[in-house]
């Protein structure tokens, strides 16, 4: 029960959150609110059932060593999660070329940093936080809101490489930053604000008690 609730709550979260970033990244791009409900629902089941896979596995690597591998398995796995999200629904929306599910393990580095920082930080520090002003909603949103800031430019570029095999590591960075600006590694970022936030509490709530339960 606690895995298929995980699942669902992150899941349903995650396919509008990443729906949203993909138009801020193609601007060209316009949907109207009927259509990006309509393929955020279209794309939940599968990505809600692979979110409590994610959970169950990453609670073996808790119970086993520790918080901060896990986090960082869920990073690995993250990655092909919304690997295949995104690619997904840039094939709905007919953004790319010669797009394919294979694309979405790459950038696997990237993730790993990305959710170590985003969900194993709040995770992490946000009881501690609390011991000391003693507000467990301002330390969540502190916590979630920094951790947020600092993984956003893992996430772009994760993005990246998913939907461009021809580009690597250093590669995507030059060409994000050479096209764009370096201000497209916070594109976005209002969404995945957002989304962390809401994930990050559930962490705190439903994640937590289970695996201190467990």
């Amino acid at each position: 029960m606690d895995y298929a609730l995980y699942g669902i709550t992150t899941g349903l979260i995650g396919t509008s959150s990443s729906l949203y970033q993909i138009l801020k990244l193609t601007p060209n791009v316009k949907i109207s609110s009927s259509s990006f409900a309509r393929l955020s629902l279209k794309a939940a089941p599968i990505h809600c059932g692979l979110k409590a896979g994610q959970f169950a596995i990453s609670t073996h690597f808790k119970k086993e060593i520790n918080p901060w591998v896990s986090f960082g398995i869920i990073g690995a796995l993250q990655g092909g999660i919304y690997g295949q999200l995104n690619i997904y629904l840039r094939k709905s929306l007919k953004i790319g070329n010669n797009l394919n599910y294979a694309m979405s393990r790459r950038g696997m580095i990237t993730a790993i940093l990305r959710d170590t920082i985003s969900q194993g930080f709040p995770y992490m520090f946000t009881p501690k936080l609390d011991k000391i002003i003693d507000n467990r909603s301002v330390s969540i949103i502190s916590t979630s809101i920094l951790s947020t800031i600092i993984s956003h430019p893992f996430h772009i570029l994760q993005v990246t490489m998913q939907t461009n095999p021809q580009l690597n590591y250093y590669t995507s960075i030059d060409k994000l930053i050479r096209n764009y600006g370096a201000n497209i590694l916070y594109r976005g970022v209002e969404g995945r604000l957002t989304l962390l936030l809401s994930i990050n509490i559930i962490n705190d709530t439903i994640l937590r008690k289970f695996w201190e339960n467990s």
